[in-house]
């Protein structure tokens, strides 16, 4: 028996495959476990590692985990589903797991909403959701109908506490799985997901543990954010032994690899903030051009300090978003300013177009200001969940200053 599978929702169709490969999870000799790559119909990339394995599922990704558990003959302790685009510390989740819970009780252990500061960060289109008392798809109204041959209300049958996922990661126990295979309906439910779709993947699971009375508990090691810096694989005394995604084109993400590629190790949250804060290579940073006479942004644009000096423009496109901007009185031209390259001595950061110099200097931290021809220039540092925004191209606001 094993003491925890990995099951990583994965495809070739993106990037993320050959990162999770190298930096996705942590694992030592301690205990026995193995890593399985849940793909739809794909052939298995050469560069793998041999010590994982391949399943290929008829399946879209919100249900491949379900399809595996009804059809695996591997037995373990625990089973985990992640995402390609996150961080796994093996040995330390496994350690979370033995302390705070039994794996002969039957017990499913995600993300509950109302343990969250945040919602969704990019399904604004769900925001209705929220405002009842049901967190989950609406689908599944029409799933569970299907499957059990009755009319369900979702607000009577998701009892306390109500859960809405979408972070794709899922814990199931060894007993919870027994439930989950000898189920006389997975059939007939995994076929109506399969043909309804929900968007989550996490979301099946949790619907289907409520169905079987599987206790649902809110798994505080595994954080549904890029907080690398609480993340047990780089962090002695980190808070999470899970981080979601880090395949994202997140702040530092090259430097990042290549700390978990060494091995590296930090003593405490401090020394990982320290060592990525003084790195300026690869980071991310909001430009604004303000007038103070006229009061308002004349642009606004997203930028990354390149390793070779060289500065790249983070492209997004505005024009489904112009009632924020209307709203701000903000002008999104960013072909105003043309930055070409960048330079950091004595405190401060120099941009370089071919025409103007500007120097910023520090206010505060990852906050730096220029005046130059009665206009102020900003400079604000945009953290991995601003980035988030970026990478799935949606609004961005940004969280560390609110100029509004």
């Amino acid at each position: 028996m094993y003491d925890l599978i990995l099951c990583v929702l994965a495809t070739q169709k993106n990037n993320r495959l050959s990162f999770f490969d190298l930096n996705g999870y942590k694992k030592t000799s301690k205990y026995k476990t193995k890593v399985i790559y849940l793909v739809e119909n794909e052939e298995r990339p050469k560069y793998l590692k041999k010590d994982s394995d391949w399943y290929n599922s008829n399946y879209y990704y919100g249900i491949r985990y379900l399809d595996y558990l009804r059809s695996t003959k591997d037995k373990s302790r625990w089973f985990l589903q992640v995402d390609d685009d996150s961080c796994t510390d093996i040995d330390k989740t496994i350690e979370f797991l033995d302390f705070f819970h039994d794996w002969n009780d039957s017990v499913c252990l995600g993300t509950i909403v109302n343990k969250l500061k945040m919602t969704r960060y990019f399904d604004r289109s769900s925001k209705d959701i929220f405002i009842n008392s049901c967190y989950f798809d609406p689908k599944f109204k029409s799933i569970l109908k299907k499957t059990i041959e009755k009319e369900i209300d979702l607000n009577d049958f998701v009892i306390s506490p109500k859960s809405f996922n979408g972070w794709e990661y899922c814990i199931f126990s060894n007993k919870s799985v027994e439930k989950i295979k000898n189920f006389d309906k997975l059939n007939n439910y995994i076929e109506n997901c399969q043909e309804i779709k929900p968007k989550f993947s996490d979301q099946p699971c949790y619907v289907l543990s409520n169905l079987l009375k599987i206790s649902i508990s809110n798994c505080f090691f595994m954080c549904p954010l890029p907080y690398y810096e609480e993340y047990t694989g780089i962090n002695k005394t980190g808070n999470f032994s899970h981080i979601h995604h880090v395949c994202d084109p997140i702040d530092q993400l090259n430097l990042l690899g290549r700390v978990i590629e060494n091995n590296l190790e930090f003593e405490n949250s401090n020394e990982v903030i320290n060592y990525f804060g003084a790195n300026l290579e690869d980071t991310s940073w909001m430009f604004y051009e303000y007038d103070p006479i006229d009061k308002k942004i004349i642009s606004r644009f997203g930028i990354k300090l390149l390793e070779n000096n060289s500065i790249e423009k983070i492209e997004i496109d505005f024009k489904d978003f112009e009632h924020n901007a209307k709203k701000y009185n903000l002008n999104y031209n960013s072909d105003s300013i043309i930055l070409e390259k960048w330079m950091f001595y004595d405190s401060k950061i120099c941009l370089i177009t071919n025409e103007t110099k500007y120097e910023f200097e520090k206010k505060k931290e990852n906050y730096y200001n220029c005046f130059f021809e009665n206009k102020i220039y900003i400079l604000s540092k945009l953290n991995p969940i601003d980035l988030i925004y970026w990478a799935h191209k949606k609004f961005v606001y940004n969280f560390s200053e609110n100029l509004y």
